[in-house]
């Protein structure tokens, strides 16, 4: 199951929020410095998958250094995904759970941040912004 039009309302969401914070003196507002901010919040999950995130932390138990090639977000990304995955591993109340059953718990805890760069934000953002203009729009149309 794909998460990305839940992933790109909440960041949009989180982008609002942080805009007014981010007024110039003048009274124009520093859109850069509020999608850094929206992008640094926490966000309500880890964005991604399930089945990959399984993947991904299987492949990072096995072997570490795979970790070592990733782009510097996704490290993060993956590296905080199984720091929670041995959070959860470790709780006894999780023991008789597979590894696939607590790996999913983990994609689906909140996440300390989105995990991507300024630029991808931005794109999300502004594709997020027309979607959100034109059902406003039609709406409007069919009043």
């Amino acid at each position: 199951m794909s998460y990305s039009a839940r992933r790109d309302r909440e960041l949009y969401d989180a982008f609002k929020r942080c805009l007014p914070l981010f007024e110039r003196e003048d009274g124009t507002l520093d859109y850069d410095a509020a999608v850094n901010a929206a992008i640094a919040s926490p966000a309500s999950r880890y964005w991604v998958s399930e089945g990959v995130a399984y993947s991904k932390l299987r492949r990072i138990k096995a072997d570490s250094r795979i970790l070592q090639g990733m782009f510097p977000q996704k490290r993060l990304l993956y590296t905080s995904l199984a720091a929670t995955y041995d959070r959860l591993r470790s709780d006894p109340q999780n023991a008789d759970l597979s590894d696939m059953q607590v790996a999913y718990m983990a994609s689906d805890q909140p996440a300390p941040s989105f995990f991507m760069g300024l630029n991808n934000a931005k794109i999300i953002i502004c594709r997020e912004r027309r979607r959100r203009l034109a059902a406003r729009n039609t709406v409007r149309n069919e009043e």
